[in-house]
């Protein structure tokens, strides 16, 4: 059994009178997928910005490779923040660059690397995505399952330990997300990377989940192996993966 590389330990968070996270304690291992699923609004974007360091609990602790993220300085918390990638829900791309810029911009602000190292680790990380030789083209070139390629060619390139996903398959259809999902997949193989997802695509998440967790009103409503959460029989659980509901999650 794998390590775990990232723990929540009754973990809390709120804003004001809200609480946002509330209790939330699990362990993702090193080397798998795990997907956060839930509506919106239960902490899936918060539970993100403190495994990074941009919030602080208001109890409990997250650990990330053993570290924990709400006593480091910011020295540490830039260091630490190195160790992960990000992929945002619509790439996030500078329309004014070409491809290749886009990808070598963490590798421009936070190393000093020469030209051809830099142009090295580009290439790598665009054929890690499938594509090769298509530096000099601009975003508004590109398709939008390409344009999503490269934004994970950009977290790529860093060469993390954590890839970070912010609704991967959001505005593509259906055959290109399942592209995007068979690519996350095999990258997390290839490259023995932890991938932590945050999707609403019922499909996609039984696709490339090896662990899956759901928030509901702030609260871990369900979390385990995948095979284990799709077949619980708690209603708030079954509603969100038999899709009965078009509306908000109740419990019936």
């Amino acid at each position: 059994m794998s390590d775990p590389v990232i723990e929540l330990r009754d973990v809390t968070r709120r804003f004001g009178a809200l609480t946002v996270l509330d209790g939330v304690s699990m362990s993702l291992l090193r080397g798998e997928t795990t997907v956060i699923v839930g509506p919106s609004g239960t902490g899936k974007s918060t539970l993100i910005k403190l495994l990074v360091g941009l919030l602080k609990p208001d109890a409990g602790t997250v650990l990330v490779d053993g570290q924990d993220v709400g006593k480091l300085g910011r020295a540490e918390l830039m260091r630490l923040r190195r160790k992960f990638g990000m992929l945002f829900q619509d790439g996030a791309l500078f329309h004014g660059m070409t491809v290749a810029q886009n990808v070598a911009f963490p590798l421009r602000h936070h190393l000093a690397l020469k030209r051809e190292e830099e142009e090295r680790r580009v290439e790598v990380a665009l054929q890690q995505v499938g594509l090769p030789g298509l530096g000099r083209r601009r975003p508004d070139e590109l398709s939008g399952g390409q344009r999503k390629r490269v934004g994970l060619a950009r977290a790529l390139v860093m060469e993390p330990m954590i890839v970070l996903f912010d609704e991967p398959t959001s505005g593509l259809d259906p055959v290109t997300s399942a592209a995007i999902d068979e690519l996350i997949v095999d990258t997390r193989k290839r490259l023995g990377l932890t991938f932590v997802v945050i999707t609403h695509d019922v499909q996609s998440c039984v696709h490339i989940a090896d662990r899956v967790g759901m928030l509901w009103e702030g609260r871990l409503r369900a979390w385990g192996p995948l095979a284990e959460v799709t077949a619980s029989t708690d209603p708030v659980v079954r509603q969100f993966f038999d899709r009965r509901s078009d509306g908000p999650i109740k419990v019936v």
